[in-house]
């Protein structure tokens, strides 16, 4: 496949909004408004390796990454830095709260309420919304907050396989239960957990998130690759390999986020195995 081509694919499969070209003419240059710092960060998020530690960047190149994840729906960026962000809120509850209350994260809100109620008015309005920013005293800011938060939303049309309305189906010939998620028709590759679950999944998502799945040692050739890993984690596995919002890691047990991370770390999908890093 031509450098070119696997490009494009990488962008198709990892990115909700692809960079607008004007003229849609092959090899266009297409002028974007962040800096070359921040696309080198994010770009790293679009290709199958490990990616670069958002606990290393200052907050200033996280909150830029944070911004183009959005912008672009990079959503395995998005789930890193939603997480580090959280981590930080402490220290800028301000400008965590502005990006919380325009991409829609309540959970991310709430959090960065209390260390600004400690913050003098004035440093607060200069960085907030101005939906946020009226004075405290007329109308206090925690108010506002409660009664937004049930309120803010984010809708972001998925890119998951297609899905048939019948829900779980069982083949005539493996009498196996197929996913209700994964089991688009269109599908080239077929995976058996070990608790003989189907998902019917894209190859190009494969090779595009993934540096070593399938194993190497399985043919797919129209035929069933069975796995060790039970359908629940799979199911979560499987859903870092498309362009849509992540499950949140962060809602996991203990026990659920390990098995993830050592599947991660088993086939190589750098986008969960670094945000079960940043969990762990």
């Amino acid at each position: 496949m031509p450098q070119s081509e696997r490009q494009m694919r990488n962008l198709k499969t990892h990115v909700g909004l692809l960079p607008p070209s004007k003229s849609g003419a092959k090899g266009e240059t297409v002028s974007l408004t962040e800096d070359a710092s921040t696309l080198e960060n994010l770009f790293r998020y679009v290709y199958p390796q490990r990616h670069s530690d958002v606990d290393l960047l200052t907050f200033e190149d996280l909150y830029k990454l944070a911004e183009a994840a959005e912008k672009y729906e990079v959503f395995s960026a998005i789930s890193v830095c939603k997480m580090r962000l959280k981590q930080v809120v402490e220290q800028r509850p301000a400008e965590v709260l502005a990006y919380a209350y325009k991409h829609g994260y309540p959970e991310i809100v709430r959090l960065a309420v209390s260390p600004l109620l400690d913050l003098p008015l004035d440093e607060v309005v200069t960085i907030l919304p101005a939906r946020l920013a009226v004075p405290w005293e007329s109308y206090p800011l925690r108010q506002i907050l409660e009664e937004d938060t049930d309120e803010i939303s984010h809708s972001v049309p998925t890119q998951m396989p297609q899905t048939t309305p019948q829900g779980p189906q069982r083949p005539q010939n493996l009498q196996l239960v197929v996913s209700e998620k994964f089991n688009a028709s269109d599908a080239d590759v077929i995976f058996k957990s070990s608790d003989d679950v189907l998902f019917h999944i894209h190859r190009k998502n494969l090779e595009a998130h993934a540096g070593a799945f399938p194993p190497s040692e399985f043919s797919t050739n129209g035929e069933v690759v069975s796995l060790t890993e039970d359908a629940s984690i799979l199911e979560k596995l499987f859903q870092y390999i498309y362009p849509q919002r992540h499950p949140d890691i962060e809602l996991m047990d203990h026990e659920d986020l390990y098995k993830l991370a050592e599947a991660a770390e088993k086939y190589e999908v750098f986008g969960v195995i670094a945000l079960c890093k940043t969990r762990i």
